[in-house]
């Protein structure tokens, strides 16, 4: 016989939210980059506190959604750091018969917003706002590239922030190990991914097929440039425009930097591009001269001249909010070595994604491992 869990049902703009009785769905807050999110009261915390409930429909039905969904849940559980969002819980599935699992909830803290709506709202920032979240995005990347993931999509809507500016970084489906540079998924993903593409290091946008922590300096970049300019600094249509876009403002890379491009198809397209520069300071007239030069060193062409993320915790610009860092101790150790037996998962078929998910599912609830689960047609 199966068990079945109790659930209550919600419905917002079509979509029905059925999760477990300890939340109680308040509002639609917006969507991930898999599914929509609401915010919720946790009946089972203090005073009623808020948290955010992430609803990823039919989750568990394409190989590529399941090998986002395991990377995130897997960082997310793994990862513990003040500047990166933590997940609180994976919502049971409706029965122990594993074949009536569609639909997976998770649910993480709540933030009031991203950095893309702020952005976007025209809403007052000061030179010491732009330090603050610049400071904490830093602390966040540090710390992921300490423990050697690198989480390229980082851009403002994978920043959330709360009324007290307190900044966290989300959305790691798309992360890897920065060590694991012939992981066949890791390639396909990193040339084919363009939806972010004004974030993209030149490096991705060139195609090539190794790659490192420094792509995600270079969104790092981007992302402080556009707290000044309130608009992406580079908004290309397409690659070769992206490309073309870059070279403006940061000038035509030199000879022995064209070398660390592996796609001569790319080095040739650069070397005909026309040497015209725009001035970085007619591009972002609000930032301050120790801004601007960090945005410079961020911005470099050559991946292995770009600024690491521990150089710009100390660069002088964010340094009155820096707090030194510790390197990855015991738990972290055991934590990349958890993190890197998941990160060739492309070579998984989808049945033992599936049920790598539901072994994450059991982190969180222990007190139903020993059930009998099962598979039954629905």
């Amino acid at each position: 016989m199966f068990l079945y869990f109790p659930k209550t049902l919600t419905q917002f703009d079509g979509t029905t939210f059925a999760v477990d009785p300890q939340y109680k769905i308040r509002c639609h807050v917006g969507h991930g980059a898999q599914g929509i999110i609401c915010s919720a009261i946790d009946l089972h915390r203090p005073n009623g506190q808020e948290v955010a409930v992430k609803k990823l429909s039919n989750a568990l039905d394409e190989v590529m959604a399941s090998k986002r969904l395991l990377r995130e849940l897997r960082l997310l559980r793994l990862l513990r750091h003040e500047n990166l969002v933590s997940l609180t819980n994976i919502m049971l599935p409706p029965s122990t018969n594993v074949l009536l699992w569609k639909d997976v909830y998770i649910v993480s803290e709540l933030m009031d917003t991203d950095l893309h709506y702020v952005i976007e709202s025209g809403q007052s920032l000061t030179d010491d706002h732009v330090q603050y979240f610049t400071a904490q995005l830093l602390a966040g990347i540090a710390y992921l590239h300490r423990c050697n993931v690198v989480h390229r999509d980082l851009k403002p809507g994978n920043v959330l922030v709360d009324r007290n500016c307190k900044l966290k970084i989300c959305d790691f489906g798309l992360a890897r190990s920065c060590s694991r540079q012939e992981d066949r998924d890791s390639q396909q993903q990193l040339t084919m991914y363009v939806t972010t593409r004004w974030y993209r290091a030149p490096e991705l946008l060139c195609f090539n097929v190794s790659y490192g922590s420094p792509v995600d300096m270079w969104s790092v970049g981007c992302i402080v440039a556009e707290l000044f300019g309130r608009q992406p600094l580079f908004k290309g249509t397409d690659p070769r425009n992206q490309l073309e876009q870059i070279m403006t403002v940061i000038g035509r890379p030199a000879d022995e930097d064209l070398e660390a491009i592996m796609n001569e198809g790319a080095v040739n397209y650069i070397e005909s591009l026309p040497r015209t520069q725009e001035s970085l300071e007619e591009k972002l007239p609000t930032a301050t001269p120790p801004a601007l030069d960090l945005i410079r060193r961020l911005l470099v062409f050559n991946p292995n001249k770009r600024i690491t993320a521990e150089e710009a915790r100390q660069h002088a610009y964010v340094q009155e909010y820096n707090e030194p860092s510790s390197p990855p101790g015991p738990e972290e150790a055991a934590m990349l070595s958890e993190w890197m037996t998941i990160a060739s998962a492309s070579m998984l078929p989808k049945e033992q994604l599936q049920n790598l998910i539901f072994q994450e599912m059991l982190h969180y609830h222990p007190e139903v491992m020993n059930l009998h689960w099962g598979a039954a047609p629905p």
